[in-house]
């Protein structure tokens, strides 16, 4: 069964990393860059700050910051137990697959960029309810990510699609808990 999964999994890598463009690498190159994620983690925390009562902003981006925090550091712990290596770890596949991100030996499963982009768009998403566009805009960006990190040649499909479900449920419990203490 898993080994089934695995295959379908490859598969799957190999149809979607297939499908690229010149046109497309400086785009996924950038959505795929640490430096983009900070400036939007920090740019949303602003928009947090902001748009916070006087009361609660710590409290608020301590929430956002450490739910964010929490889903890196544990991604990244997981794939040092698991250690499934990168699709560009392949042998058989050298040549085959497009490959433009530099050379990383962590190890795949999963996605932190999948986790981390969508445990904030979550927040923001619930944080902004009367405004809607943040949300959606978080959302769009994430997504974008998350498929970056197929097309540069770092994750499998099932590597994100985890990484996602994990990043929404670090999301939407930070915010539960972030209601929790903000309450009177």
């Amino acid at each position: 069964m898993i080994e089934k999964l695995i295959d379908i999994d490859k598969e799957s890598f190999l149809f979607l990393n297939s499908k690229h463009s010149s046109i497309l690498d400086p785009l996924m190159l950038v959505l795929s860059s640490y430096e983009m994620w900070w400036t939007v983690f920090i740019v949303f925390g602003l928009c947090i700050w902001y748009n916070s009562k006087k009361e609660t902003r710590l409290k608020t981006l301590l929430t956002y910051g450490g739910a964010v925090l929490f889903a890196t550091t544990f991604t990244n712990l997981l794939k040092l137990m698991v250690q499934r290596p990168r699709p560009i770890h392949e042998e058989n596949w050298i040549g085959v697959i497009h490959n433009i991100e530099k050379y990383s030996s962590a190890s795949s499963f999963f996605s932190s960029h999948a986790a981390t982009t969508f445990c904030i768009a979550v927040f923001v998403l619930l944080y902004f309810k009367n405004k809607k566009y943040l949300g959606c805009l978080a959302l769009l960006w994430a997504l974008g990510v998350s498929y970056s990190r197929i097309y540069v040649g770092k994750h499998y499909p099932l590597d994100v699609l985890v990484g996602i479900l994990f990043g929404v449920l670090v999301g939407y419990a930070a915010f539960k808990l972030l209601g929790r203490l903000t309450k009177k």
